[in-house]
């Protein structure tokens, strides 16, 4: 049987009041729901969506986002308001070029492909922790200025990560990966939100097995 190839079907909110009005014999075929209706629909199908979820059936999008951890730091901010959060879907990946003194916000990096200005960047540092900004201006293809001066020197090919949204809070973690310089992936435990709190000793820094 020959398909239509076709995956992009969608309907909105109002296609699916109109279609259930017409279903119940409220409205003719060519005719629309007046505002009141539209109204007393729209809440009856929100506490139906409310039900399935309920009954875990959820609605959502599922996508990928990386978070970058910090040394000394025990939880991180998921929520795309905070300023703090260094979390995203979409990264610019490079490394700095050439070694960079602290109190330097001119940075050489290999390349400035896909960052623009006002975006959060991230430099390591030599002492191993990310120094966060945001970048003022892009310079030329291999070389930006950032808001913040380094604290701490950098090294020729320390990484540098940009990001121009933070990532959203999210409904649910379905799973979490711990990348490290190498590129080298460890899959993390997931763990009940009582099971963490049941952890003795929560100051302990070590490298993360469970999320």
């Amino acid at each position: 049987m020959a398909t239509s190839g076709s995956i992009n079907f969608n309907v909105t909110r109002n296609d699916i009041i109109t279609h259930a009005l017409q279903v119940i014999g409220r409205l003719g075929a060519g005719e629309t729901a007046n505002s009141n209706d539209v109204t007393f629909c729209s809440t009856a199908l929100n506490l139906i969506v409310k039900s399935w979820q309920a009954h875990g059936l959820h609605l959502w999008s599922r996508t990928e986002a990386t978070i970058y951890l910090t040394k000394g730091t025990a939880s991180y901010s998921l929520i795309s308001t905070s300023a703090g959060a260094n979390a995203a879907n979409t990264v610019v990946e490079t490394t700095l070029s050439a070694d960079e003194a602290s109190g330097q916000t001119i940075l050489s990096v290999t390349s400035s492909t896909g960052m623009t200005a006002a975006d959060v960047v991230l430099v390591q540092m030599d002492v191993g922790t990310f120094l966060a900004s945001t970048i003022s201006t892009v310079d030329s293809s291999t070389q930006i200025t950032i808001a913040a001066s380094l604290t701490v020197a950098a090294a020729s090919g320390n990484a540098v990560f940009t990001f121009t949204t933070r990532m959203g809070r999210p409904i649910d973690i379905l799973s979490a990966r711990l990348i490290n310089s190498s590129s080298i992936e460890r899959a993390l435990q997931k763990v009940a939100h009582e099971e963490y709190f049941d952890i003795s000793n929560k100051t302990i820094e070590s490298k993360p097995l469970q999320f």
